[in-house]
């Protein structure tokens, strides 16, 4: 293992194992796997800029998908969409780091990828919740509202509003009188209510200190991460949470993520020991993603990767190509 600028990079795969062992024992850790760089944005901006529609995607998706799946707020209607191919701002993660490792060698390496290092690396991305903000849920109204949309699409649209009316208002010096302070002060009483569930009413003692440590954090840019319930077996699999952006300006999303999270790197080579060694545990494709769509897509991508390992004429073709992509 060496290390460089937080970056610790692993040509062992017995010593990489140890280290996501450790990682896993402080249950505060939260981690995202990946096999290219583009992968650390949400897919609403990844390969196609589509934040300009970000809320009709939602729009239509509720209207023509809404009776297949149960939803009860908007951050569990945002993982449907999620997890079933729509782009959304939510980012996956998960409290287990050897399913970020299974996600992160899903797909075996070509030679061409715009970033250098995606043709010899994988990457695991994680940080303790603890230095972040980690919130049960997000606010999709406040009292300015007299009536309340039963649609979850407008309720998503309700809640990034309000997020980003919050985060630019940060900035903005205190005042009692102020609209966008009341805002703010509201906005975080939710966000409050909702982490102490069996408490009628909010303590004053203990409210200042949760607003001055969660303000901090978001001027400060450290990630908002949210719980989602566990409403469809992939969540429950994957152990997952979400990273959710206050914002889709791809450099300063880029500059948030790096500055509040450490990566492995894992070099190519291990790719074979370590998918071995997840199946024996049972954290594998047909595990974490069990739906049929899912299982058929994993079963073509392993018959096909056995057929490549196997042939000869690949492997020749495989040598030349490397062989040339190093000139």
């Amino acid at each position: 293992m060496q290390s460089n600028d937080s970056k610790f990079v692993f040509t062992d795969a017995n010593k990489l194992i140890s280290r996501l062992t450790q990682l896993a024992v402080n249950k505060n850790n939260v981690f995202r796997g990946y096999g290219k760089q583009s992968e650390l944005l949400p897919n609403v901006i990844r390969e196609k800029d589509w934040s300009p529609q970000e809320i009709s995607l939602l729009y239509e998706f509720e209207k023509y998908g809404l009776q297949y799946f149960s939803a009860n707020n908007p951050i569990d209607f945002m993982s449907y969409a999620q997890h079933y191919g729509l782009p959304t701002r939510l980012l996956d993660f998960t409290y287990n780091p050897f399913t970020a490792l299974s996600f992160a060698l899903f797909m075996p390496k070509s030679t061409k990828y715009k970033c250098v290092e995606d043709a010899t690396y994988y990457y695991i991305r994680y940080c303790n919740l603890e230095n972040q903000i980690h919130v049960r849920s997000l606010p999709y109204y406040d009292e300015d509202m007299f009536f309340q949309s039963g649609s979850f699409s407008s309720k998503s649209s309700k809640m990034i509003f309000l997020l980003k009316r919050i985060i630019d208002g940060l900035g903005e010096p205190y005042n009692k009188q102020d609209a966008g302070t009341k805002a703010i002060i509201s906005y975080f009483k939710k966000i409050y209510s909702e982490d102490h569930p069996g408490k009628i009413a909010i303590n004053t003692s203990e409210f200042k200190p949760f607003l001055d440590d969660i303000i901090s954090k978001f001027t400060s840019k450290k990630m908002l991460f949210v719980d989602a319930n566990q409403c469809n077996q992939r969540i429950v699999m994957q152990q997952g949470l979400f990273m959710f952006p206050y914002t889709l300006k791809r450099d300063e999303l880029l500059e948030i993520i790096n500055n509040n999270t450490t990566v492995i790197k894992i070099h190519k080579d291990l790719r074979g020991a370590l998918l071995d060694y997840l199946d024996t545990i049972g954290l594998n494709t047909f595990r974490l993603m069990p739906d049929l769509q899912s299982v058929c897509h994993a079963v073509k991508r392993k018959i096909t990767e056995e057929h490549q390992s196997a042939s000869t004429l690949f492997k020749k073709k495989s040598s030349t190509e490397n062989y040339k992509s190093t000139d």
